[in-house]
């Protein structure tokens, strides 16, 4: 059933995926095409200029002037992906190898370099390209202790390395490139830190934030970071470290998504406690909550728990809905 209220304009989401419109979102328009088939031949009753790679010939025994033009293979559509492996982005893939080293490959080519060795005991952990692709940060981990370390995409001496007990299970750098932020398991208590540490790790990282965030999002501009924990919302000023917390209480979703410098997309939690973070919670909203005012623009409302991704104009969403753990499911709006 349909859900919606004069005071809060939403509607229920009752489906596997679906596809929103964001509110300003300019008008989008679509048109049927026809694959050609490359192998495909048109008989002409008269000649016709030739297309560009195009070949003509006469078809014997047919009627004079008559000839077939076999069209040109079209060059293939690649998705983003399938261009990076081709060569045409960077397309190159920092992982750990079979022996824990910290390689990057060319999948086009073939070619490696090792970046960095495991020592005796310890390990390597959570490769991170840097937004231009010529560094890459990762965890080291050894018997004498943790840190941070950023290696230079080519190959070569590390950059830098900070010291970090226990080290961050993920990295996320800033669109500008200038920091990365971090989460790791925090040295006290059944907690999570949120720290920033600049690019290059020539300085000392610093915890911002201590409680339940396992997801971050950077603002556009790289100034400001959002952090969602089970019962909040966080909003840290880079620079500073500042840590903002938005009055809305969030509900069942995964990651935030920045809509510009001062909007965001998250999911929320009708009143009361937040969600669980496993799927609990029936009435929640998916809202637009700009940080500077936090008032909120209520999309629709659903039951579960929400994951979404914005397009790159981001003036559309895509999201799906995750039915609750006592079967409910969730349906397409």
């Amino acid at each position: 059933m349909i859900t919606r209220s004069p005071s809060r304009p939403a509607r229920r989401a009752r489906g596997a995926a679906a596809l929103v419109a964001l509110a300003l979102a300019a008008a989008a328009c679509s048109s049927d095409y026809v694959r050609a088939d490359p192998n495909a031949t048109t008989t002409t009753a008269a000649p016709r200029t030739t297309l560009p790679g195009a070949s003509t010939t006469t078809v014997p025994g047919a009627a004079p002037g008559t000839t077939t033009t076999t069209l040109p293979s079209p060059p293939p559509v690649l998705s983003p992906l399938e261009a990076s492996l081709l060569g045409a982005l960077p397309g190159r893939l920092a992982v750990i190898d079979g022996s824990g080293k910290l390689v990057v490959e060319r999948p086009d080519t073939g070619g490696a370099v090792a970046l960095a060795t495991p020592p005796a005991g310890g390990g390597l952990s959570q490769p991170t390209w840097s937004p231009d692709a010529t560094r890459v940060v990762h965890s080291f981990a050894a018997s004498s202790g943790s840190s941070i370390r950023v290696q230079p995409a080519a190959g070569g001496a590390t950059l830098g390395t900070q010291r970090l007990d226990p080290p961050p299970f993920y990295y996320a750098p800033d669109p500008t490139g200038t920091r990365i932020a971090y989460l790791r398991n925090a040295p006290t208590g059944n907690a999570v830190e949120l720290g920033l540490l600049d690019a290059a790790g020539a300085t000392a990282p610093r915890a911002v934030t201590t409680g339940k965030t396992y997801f971050v999002a950077w603002s556009p501009d790289g100034r400001r970071l959002l952090g969602r924990a089970d019962d909040r919302l966080d909003v840290v000023d880079a620079a500073s470290g500042t840590v903002t917390r938005l009055a809305a209480t969030p509900g069942s979703f995964t990651a935030p998504v920045w809509l510009d410098n001062d909007r965001v997309l998250v999911g929320l939690a009708p009143s009361g406690p937040a969600a669980s973070g496993n799927g609990a919670g029936t009435g929640q909203i998916l809202s637009i909550v700009t940080v500077s005012t936090g008032a909120r623009q209520d999309l629709l409302t659903y039951d579960g728990t929400i994951a979404f991704v914005a397009d790159k104009a981001r003036t559309k969403v895509a999201f799906q809905v995750l039915p609750t753990s006592s079967g409910g499911g969730a349906a397409r709006v």
